[in-house]
């Protein structure tokens, strides 16, 4: 790891010496020998102080480290995530969710229900960021079974998926009430190339572009038979394929 930091930082130095060599051997070969000696020495103090610079720099980087660095996250790939999100779906609306969801449980609830028909609405009426797919039961057993699943999330292709957090339901009377997850706010620290690098890549100070994964949520109710609901419109409201 110490050898891939200081890679950039001797192949800048051999540029910066091959250089100076051919100034200097430039010198040596055209011209007046008067003040050539001040010139060559100038040379060899701008240079000698720009690799200088170079080697505190690098000494700083190593003495202290930066901490919640990117790279310490488990890369992943988008397609896998795309095939997660896909596969999920596809198993929700057949009712094989059960079996191969496990992995992506966020959170469950049960409800006592005895009622013959039920609303489903969101906070304020605002727009719910995931889907909800209904399984009718098979008897009526009066309870409401739900489940919250989600895949993997990522930021430039490191899983930050434990930093979710799960939506929120309340049983109020004859509503089901969904709200969205609380808001969590993420720092991370990422190295990129300083300007002593960037000189010879062509790369601009404000190039860098993030990228983020959210992933797919998937509430999963399970409903009494005989129950009749009655969802807002602003819901992504499925049934399973029976």
């Amino acid at each position: 790891m110490m050898v891939a930091n200081l890679m950039p930082i001797i192949i800048i130095i051999i540029i910066g010496m091959i250089i100076a060599f051919f100034v200097v051997k430039m010198m040596n070969g055209s011209g007046k020998r008067k003040g050539r000696y001040n010139f060559r020495k100038r040379v060899y103090w701008i240079l000698g102080g720009y690799i200088t610079v170079l080697l505190v720099c690098f000494i700083i980087d190593i003495a202290h480290p930066v901490n919640g660095m990117m790279t310490d996250r488990k890369i992943v790939k988008e397609k896998d995530l795309a095939q997660e999100n896909s596969e999920l779906y596809v198993a929700a609306l057949e009712g094989k969710i059960a079996e191969t969801g496990n992995p992506f449980v966020v959170k469950k609830w049960d409800f006592d229900y005895q009622g013959k028909k039920l609303k489903i609405r969101t906070e304020n009426g605002e727009f719910f960021n995931a889907r909800v797919v209904v399984e009718g039961k098979k008897e009526n057993d009066g309870k409401i079974d739900a489940i919250y699943y989600h895949t993997r999330s990522s930021v430039d292709q490191r899983e930050i998926t434990e930093k979710k957090r799960p939506i929120r339901i309340q049983l109020s009377k004859d509503t089901l009430m969904l709200g969205q997850p609380e808001r969590v706010e993420l720092k991370f620290s990422q190295f990129e190339n300083v300007f002593t690098i960037n000189q010879f890549t062509g790369t601009g100070w404000f190039q860098h572009e993030s990228n983020f994964y959210e992933g797919q949520g998937i509430l999963y109710l399970q409903i009494p038979k005989k129950l009749d609901l009655n969802a807002q419109s602003e819901l992504d409201l499925q049934y399973v394929n029976n």
